[in-house]
């Protein structure tokens, strides 16, 4: 790009018509940036109205599926479980101005429909007439993959036109949340988003909002409640598990609980547990009084490392479980003794550095213990691909029927549609 310099008015020429070269030169080179400046400002400020899409679009029907994998995969799995044939289309976004009890889904989302039809040999009516197709049932949710869709799923109605009667209509998939507006996609980001990053839901609710998208703190929570229900029995287990690995360890930490829209709050505390194996769970209570970890640890019998919080002492005393101080609350007294007794201190403070080496000592060993397995099971692997190459197993020959039979029963089309030209339907694409 040409850099224009500043005018020194002494150097420039006295002879008319270079001058007059010179200001040409310069009125073609001002033409040229002005030219520049407009059309990145279209660019850039334009009306999406006066904005042009590009004619150079071209997707091959036979990668739809790559754009959406988690929706074509879970149609696969309810066409095979409930023995339907389903077809999944990416729609252009807008919506019908039709009145409805709820809230409008967001027009600018685009929108992804799942089909569910029953197949030919079922479409025939009790008195042997076939059955003709009558409608459909559609639910509609807000589903999140990379970015949020509306999902609409559809499922065919049929009816005999002879005797009027035998209505039937495709089973489709099971719903997290019966009526709900949020699919299992967005349920899983949603519970992710607060409780494992830790996002307050008046938070989630403006950067929705941002999105294009109103969603309620009260519908999140309501939402995060419901999960919460439906996920108890494998927080249990979890439970269970950790208990019974013999080596428990426990903390607390007080929480804030709002409670309202005017502001009150009041201060309760969460314990969590750890097992031996890594489990984790964790355990709300109104006050820090013994009543929450008596409850939870009642008939308990094993190793339980704990700070020195007087309320774990009527649990040693039982005698089935049994005190495991904590390392560095101990190290931290003797660190504190330092200006008092330096030597004692000193010695102490070593030895825990002894402690902590030989620590470090039996993770690495363990870490190269883990590294040698995998190496160990990659070269097994390897040997056996080699091996097995032009031979496959029956277990393997059924996965690949399965997943054969998942292929036919699902389909996958795009349409794209503009407001002023027709609908164009790319043929079927097998997955």
């Amino acid at each position: 790009m040409r850099v224009t310099k500043p005018v020194n008015a002494r150097r420039l020429p006295d002879d008319v018509e270079a001058l007059k070269a010179l200001v040409a030169e310069q009125d073609a080179h001002i033409r040229a940036l002005e030219h520049r400046v407009q059309v990145l400002s279209k660019a850039l400020f334009a009306p999406s109205s006066e904005r042009r899409p590009s004619k150079d679009f071209r997707m091959d029907p036979g990668q739809m599926h790559l754009l959406f994998p988690e929706l074509v995969e879970a149609a696969e799995r309810v066409a095979d479980e409930k023995q339907v044939e389903g077809s999944v289309e990416v729609k252009a976004s807008g919506e019908k101005k039709t009145p409805r009890r709820r809230k409008h889904f967001p027009p600018h989302l685009p929108v992804i429909r799942t089909t569910f039809e029953l197949p030919a040999e079922q479409r025939r009516c009790t008195c042997g007439e076939a059955l003709a197709e009558i409608g459909e049932d559609l639910s509609r949710e807000l589903e999140r993959l990379e970015i949020a869709v509306v999902h609409e799923i559809a499922r065919k109605k049929y009816a005999c036109k002879v005797c009027q009667e035998g209505v039937k209509i495709a089973p489709g998939p099971d719903r997290v949340i019966d009526k709900g507006i949020l699919g299992v996609g967005f349920l899983a980001h949603v519970l992710v988003e607060r409780f494992a990053d830790h996002m307050p839901y008046n938070r989630l609710e403006a950067k929705y909002a941002s999105e294009g998208f109103e969603l309620s703190r009260s519908v999140l929570c309501e939402s995060a409640g419901r999960c919460a229900e439906l996920l108890k029995p494998i927080a249990e287990e979890i439970k269970k598990d950790a208990l019974a690995s013999g080596v428990v360890q426990t903390d607390d930490t007080p929480v804030v609980i709002q409670e309202g829209s005017d502001q009150r709050s009041r201060k309760s505390r969460v314990w969590v547990y750890r097992g031996l194996g890594g489990e984790v769970f964790f355990h709300s209570t109104e006050s820090r009084g013994s009543a929450g970890p008596a409850s939870v640890l009642r008939g308990y019998s094993g190793y339980l490392q704990a700070d020195a919080y007087s309320v774990y002492d009527a649990i040693y005393k039982g005698g089935d479980v049994i005190e495991v101080g904590c390392m560095a609350h101990a190290r931290r007294y003797f660190v504190e003794a330092e200006d008092s007794e330096p030597e004692f201190s000193k010695e102490a403070v070593d030895r825990f550095r002894e402690l902590y080496g030989i620590e470090r000592a039996l993770e690495l060993a363990g870490a190269l213990a883990l590294l040698r397995g995998r190496a160990a099971r990659d070269r097994q692997q390897r040997g056996g691909t080699r091996a097995a190459h032009h031979r496959r197993g029956p277990q393997e020959l059924d996965l690949l029927r399965q997943r054969a039979r998942r292929r036919d029963r699902v389909r996958v089309r795009v349409i794209r549609s503009t407001r002023r030209s027709a609908k164009l339907v790319h043929p079927r694409a097998l997955i």
